[in-house]
């Protein structure tokens, strides 16, 4: 005697499609739109440079975070050696946050140490990656050479 199959195979399909349908109508993904000029979106988690005046968005949730400028670099150079490896402190400009008024933004320090390079907005995590140019002895950055490279994770 040969053994029967249950016949669930109609249901297990019925079951797969229903999960593949409700999956599809959730509500939209983020991901994050950046500073090129295209507007490309990237998923998050990317990393993104972003030059001083530029901004990465969470989209649809519309968080903006913007770079504003470095405040200090007191990094020890790539020629030298030293004691110290010292650190960059830069500003992010976040707008675009639930519940603030129309343009109403927050101001955020990160700095290239641990502990100091990541802060939590709004259902995001942004962290400081790192800064580019690396520090030289022989030259001083100019403020709009600076990039922030940053990352923009879910919480």
């Amino acid at each position: 005697m040969r053994a029967r199959s249950a016949g669930l195979g109609g249901v297990t399909c019925a079951l797969v499609g229903a999960l593949a349908w409700s999956a599809c109508a959730s509500s939209p993904v983020d991901v994050l739109v950046g500073p090129t000029a295209a507007g490309a979106a990237m998923a998050l988690g990317s990393e993104v440079a972003l030059a001083a005046g530029e901004s990465v968005t969470v989209q649809p949730a519309g968080v903006r975070f913007q770079f504003v400028g470095v405040d200090s670099d007191s990094r020890c150079p790539v020629d030298v050696q030293c004691i110290q490896a010292g650190s960059v402190r830069l500003t992010i400009r976040a707008s675009g946050l639930p519940g603030a008024a129309s343009g109403i933004s927050r101001e955020l320090t990160l700095e290239t140490v641990p502990a100091r390079d990541t802060v939590t907005v709004d259902r995001f995590v942004l962290r400081l990656v790192r800064v580019s140019p690396d520090a030289r002895s022989t030259e001083r950055i100019a403020a709009d050479r600076y990039r922030a490279i940053v990352q923009v994770s879910a919480r």
